[in-house]
């Protein structure tokens, strides 16, 4: 399923990656599942 604003996709996109997750909790945002960030990236790729 592909993201539908910009907004998520960049958050996907930072959850699909250890600095990305990392950067996310700094900021004390609570990344999304792995596995659900990288179908989400793959689905864009794609879109």
């Amino acid at each position: 399923m592909p993201s539908s604003t910009s907004k998520q996709s960049r958050f996907m996109r930072m959850s699909a990656t250890k600095a990305g997750r990392k950067r996310l909790q700094a900021r004390g945002v609570k990344p999304a599942p792995i596995k659900t960030a990288k179908e989400f990236v793959e689905a864009d790729k794609s879109k």
